[in-house]
């Protein structure tokens, strides 16, 4: 029989996956946090800053979210303090069914970005959502085509010019 895994095996298992997302609800910027992962004061106010800037200036119909993952076990004074530090910020444009259309990743460090600005990234953002809006124009995606999963429709699993013989695995 295996032994259960340590603490610290645990604690690197739980942190692969974890996250605090920052979004807008009813105008108050709201966190949510997922797994082993403690964002620093300056990353906290950055992405409430940013959250709030980019629903702002470039929210489309739909919103942004800040999401700070990818943790890294940080150890200070010798061990006694260890914490899961974010170490990648990741902001997703929403649209208006809840749906996920365009995400950023930046691996700068918090305080690169409190020196770039978040101007730079509402521009990236402004591009990006560009971008997907021209991308979507281009393949011609039509509503019959899609499924909003966000709002717990099933995926397409025919296309819908396609014969009944001829069903895809989408």
């Amino acid at each position: 029989m295996n032994p259960l895994p340590s603490k610290q095996a645990a604690d690197a298992l739980n942190a692969q996956n974890a996250a605090v997302v920052f979004m807008m609800v009813d105008g108050e910027v709201h966190e949510k946090k997922y797994g082993i992962i403690n964002v620093t004061g300056a990353q906290k106010v950055f992405a409430e800053q940013l959250v709030k800037f980019l629903n702002i200036e470039v929210a489309h119909g739909g919103e942004w979210r800040v999401v700070w993952e990818k943790p890294v076990r940080w150890s200070e004074h010798r061990g006694i303090v260890k914490a899961w530090i974010p170490s990648m910020m990741t902001y997703q444009w929403r649209d208006a069914d809840g749906d996920i259309k365009t995400v950023l990743e930046s691996g700068d460090t918090v305080y690169e970005m409190l020196e770039i600005g978040m101007t730079h990234y509402a521009t990236m953002a402004e591009e990006a959502w560009q971008k997907t809006k021209e991308f979507y124009g281009l393949v011609d995606v039509k509503p019959s085509q899609t499924f909003k999963k966000a709002k717990g429709q099933a995926p397409i699993t025919q296309h819908p010019e396609a014969p009944a013989s001829e069903v895809s695995i989408w």
